[in-house]
């Protein structure tokens, strides 16, 4: 019985924490992986095309990253070839979500792409994530990629320092996991910002200079651009990274359980709730648990480790269950009469694996448990008073006598 209610207690928790952060964790990015499209593309620089995404309309800077899409297989334009996962004028490499992706020029050249957020941004706590490929005829790889959250659809930090880049453009989201080369496979990108509030817009790309990004050359380090003719470019002075998949949200309140008092069943649940991540550790370092709610069962008062990971923000912090002396109650009468009141000998603080014995006056055995679950009621024995003796695991024993009152 012990057990039934403990994994409903379990199972009701563990819905709970995951009704709570699905209802928290909300994408404030329309289209994260550019599938909704006004019109599907016929051309390279075409991201408008995709709907809530734009690039910044002056005619003075170079800005086009393009919108690779499935669709463009099917169009008759010439062009589209360039355009397409399977074949595009970078490489290839199929969508890590839906049909489509973006490409943006982030080294050297400089491109990024925006879009308009559901709502505006509040001083918060908030969580981005996207995924990353290098592009095949990548010249080289870099470490540089971030975000820029602003009020209005174009900065004025980036057009006014067009095209004298500073060595950074303030910006709120940076990626501190070194330098992304693999051009087989997505890697996801994300870390926490802080809001200064109000922000509507957002815009990735590269927003440091190119003395202050580090590079790797890769395969294609002296690059032919455009690919059908023109001049050389040398030795990493072209980085360009395909995009997919974007995730904005806030972030949840981590709650982590505090010290507590193991109850005399023997077993407590210790909740948390917020993190990506979990990992409960015991006092030598070894790994118990890695969901969110852990069982704990100590036989002595015991300090566990919690782990979290919340949007790659680390945290740790230690709860102690301290293991009280349980000193079990015995009632010394019970009314076995049928009504649900007082029909069993329910022992409270009773320890699991606690034996339980019943003898009559004469010393029969009338009941016998090594495992009491609080079910005797006396059934077929008389009123009268009756002898127990109980036995718990740690081999303490307590004796006394239970009168039953209200034969069945």
């Amino acid at each position: 019985m012990m057990l039934r209610i403990l994994r409903r207690v379990w199972l009701i928790a563990t819905f709970s924490l995951f009704l709570v952060k699905g209802i928290l964790c909300q994408n404030l990015i329309k289209n994260p992986s550019l599938e909704d499209l006004y019109s599907c593309p016929d051309d390279a620089s075409q991201l408008d095309s995709a709907k809530y995404w734009f690039t910044l309309d002056n005619p003075t800077m170079y800005n086009s990253p393009d919108l690779i899409a499935t669709c463009a297989e099917n169009s008759p334009f010439p062009a589209n070839i360039d355009i397409t996962p399977d074949s595009n004028w970078t490489g290839f490499q199929k969508p890590f979500h839906g049909n489509n992706y973006l490409h943006i020029i982030i080294y050297k050249a400089r491109e990024f792409a925006s879009i308009v957020l559901t709502s505006e941004l509040e001083t918060k706590d908030y969580c981005l994530s996207f995924y990353i490929s290098t592009t095949d005829k990548q010249a080289c790889a870099i470490n540089r990629f971030g975000a820029l959250f602003t009020k209005e659809p174009y900065p004025p930090s980036i057009i006014n320092s067009w095209p004298n880049w500073p060595d950074s453009i303030p910006h709120q989201f940076e990626w501190r996991g070194g330098i992304i080369s693999d051009t087989l496979n997505w890697q996801r990108v994300w870390g926490t910002f802080t809001a200064s509030g109000g922000e509507k817009y957002m815009h990735v790309g590269n927003f440091y200079s190119d003395k202050y990004t580090d590079t790797l050359q890769m395969k294609y380090g002296l690059f032919i651009y455009p690919p059908t003719g023109g001049g050389n470019i040398s030795y990493c002075s072209f980085s360009s990274y395909y995009f997919d998949y974007f995730e904005l949200y806030e972030l949840p309140t981590l709650i982590t359980p505090n010290d507590t008092v193991l109850p005399c069943s023997g077993s407590i649940n210790l909740a948390a709730s917020g993190a990506d991540t979990y990992s409960w550790l015991n006092t030598q370092g070894d790994t118990l648990s890695t969901d969110s709610v852990f069982l704990a069962s100590p036989t002595e008062t015991t300090t566990y480790t919690l782990h979290t990971n919340q949007c790659r923000k680390k945290a740790q912090k230690n709860i102690t269950v301290a293991v009280p002396e349980c000193i079990p109650v015995i009632p010394n009468i019970i009314t076995p009469g049928g009504n649900g009141l007082n029909d069993f000998l329910v022992i409270k603080n009773l320890q699991p694996g606690s034996s339980l014995s019943i003898y009559n006056r004469w010393g029969n055995v009338l009941f016998e448990s090594k495992d009491y679950q609080q079910n005797w009621d006396c059934n077929s024995c008389s009123d009268g008073t009756y002898f127990y003796v109980l036995i718990t695991p740690d081999g303490k024993q307590y004796k006394g006598t239970v009168t039953v009152l209200g034969e069945k």
